[in-house]
């Protein structure tokens, strides 16, 4: 029992710092992508804005590329939460982390482009950074990113399950996944029909993993609460 106990609390210490972790990242991307967002109504006017001026959107897509790595450990452990259900449990819990592992390198990839190969193409040919900018729509780089969270999404909908017979605040944190997932899953299939919606869908899912964090957070403290025999 005393080991039972000791495996909650140190599964709730663990969500918590990993839920923190993702949930800072998160705002300083955040915050640093909206201050560095560059004006124009076209990508040739925002790519000039940027070649004066591009300090607080490297910043900005270097935190972004850091989320990846705060996001696959929060997802592990929600995935070690829901291996909790039960043997039933476990092939859902195992193929959602696994998904969520390959999304990782993508994504990071794909942020990370926009403050090294893009940055250099910028300071010195702005025909050819284009491609590179992420705010194209028509460029790869956007397109891998929403291939990543494409793939996120259905590790998400996949972790989701066996949480949502588990109740409580689980119940919560699996209908924030699964809100989160559908959503990237839909914005990719968008992007790939050039349908406009997909840009404002993306953000809704970028935004939907504000309550998972969050969410994620109170399951961690509840277990180790529970660990700790309160």
């Amino acid at each position: 029992m005393n080991e039972v106990r000791e495996a909650e609390r140190s599964l709730g210490r663990l969500l918590v710092l990993a839920s923190v972790a993702f949930l800072v990242v998160l705002v300083l991307m955040t915050v640093l992508s909206a201050l560095g967002a560059p004006e124009g109504d076209t990508v040739a006017a925002r790519l000039a804005a940027l070649a004066r001026e591009d300090t607080a959107y490297r910043l900005g897509f270097f935190f972004a590329s850091l989320v990846p790595a705060t996001m696959v450990p929060l997802m592990a452990l929600i995935a070690v939460a829901a291996d909790r259900g039960g043997p039933a449990a476990r092939p859902y819990a195992v193929t959602g982390a696994l998904l969520v592992a390959a999304y990782a390198p993508l994504s990071a990839a794909a942020y990370a482009s926009q403050y090294t190969v893009f940055t250099w193409l910028l300071a010195r040919d702005l025909p050819a950074a284009a491609p590179w900018y992420f705010g194209n729509d028509h460029g790869a780089v956007i397109t891998f990113d929403l291939l990543a969270y494409a793939i996120w999404g259905t590790g998400a909908i996949l972790l989701a399950w066996p949480l949502l017979a588990q109740g409580g605040a689980r119940r919560l944190l699996a209908w924030a996944l699964l809100a989160s997932g559908a959503t990237s899953i839909v914005a990719f299939g968008f992007h790939a029909l050039e349908v406009s919606a997909a840009g404002p869908l993306s953000v809704a899912s970028g935004a939907l993993t504000v309550p998972v964090g969050v969410l994620a957070l109170l399951v961690g403290r509840a277990l180790a609460r529970a660990g700790a025999g309160r």
